[in-house]
């Protein structure tokens, strides 16, 4: 069984060419942190195909988790939730501190309150 993923924009920026996520990976790609993102597509494959069975999965307290692997450029995560049997990928970042980023969280829990505030911020991605 594989599982939907929905990827997210801003409540306040629906109109931007991509979502979070896409911006995230090009981010990455011109950053030459090619071992990152290699290791942050992976870790979405997986979520689509195991949902909550990931073997990457952390969660961070209240409504929000993270997918989380070592690369050789960095510490690759993305930040997610769940929606209803679904998930939305928010961002993803490479990074080699140990902490997550609090303005990422941040933006995710703007995600989640436009979704139930009944927003479309949402794409969907099978």
């Amino acid at each position: 069984m594989s599982f939907r993923l929905h990827l997210a924009r801003l409540p306040d920026r629906l109109d931007t060419p991509r979502p979070l996520l896409i911006d995230d990976f090009l981010a990455m790609a011109h950053a030459g942190k090619q071992t990152c993102l290699r290791a942050v597509v992976e870790m979405c494959a997986d979520l689509h195909e195991n949902g909550m069975a990931s073997r990457y999965i952390k969660h961070l307290g209240g409504p929000l988790y993270e997918l989380k692997k070592r690369a050789s450029d960095g510490g690759a995560r993305v930040y997610f939730f769940r929606y209803g049997q679904d998930f939305v990928l928010v961002h993803a970042e490479c990074k080699t501190q140990d902490q997550a980023d609090q303005h990422l969280l941040y933006e995710a829990l703007n995600v989640i309150e436009a979704l139930e505030g009944h927003q479309p911020v949402l794409e969907t991605r099978r």
